[in-house]
């Protein structure tokens, strides 16, 4: 259920570093491949948008919360499963520690979600 996603995000990912000059941070692509498969998974399962919600009135203008919460929808996985990566990404530096936790989240979070899918 999980492999396409997976080799798809990994690809996209080892592409995207690839392209912004980053190929140093390659082996990060297999690793965080199973969190955004989790959040991609979880994005094919969401529900339509529910446009009975509240609407949220700012400054700006109102935004429909419906509409916010399912694009948001699959992208809270995908970052949370992804955190030893973005904080690696943002600090500059990659290190062997972050490699080991970025395979355990991704792995746990990946693990997570199908064992809540399943039941």
């Amino acid at each position: 259920r999980s492999l396409l996603p997976i080799l798809l995000s990994c690809a996209w990912l080892a592409l995207a570093l690839a392209f912004l000059g980053l190929p140093g941070w390659l082996p990060f692509a297999p690793l965080a491949a199973p969190a955004f498969a989790a959040g991609a998974l979880r994005m094919a399962g969401r529900r339509p948008i529910d446009h009975s919600m509240p609407i949220l009135e700012t400054p700006a203008g109102a935004i429909p919360l419906g509409l916010v919460i399912w694009a948001l929808t699959g992208i809270d996985i995908a970052v949370l499963g992804c955190l030893p990566f973005l904080t690696a990404l943002t600090a500059q530096q990659a290190l062997a520690g972050t490699l080991a936790a970025q395979a355990v989240t991704g792995a746990g979070v990946l693990a997570a979600w199908l064992w809540r899918a399943v039941r």
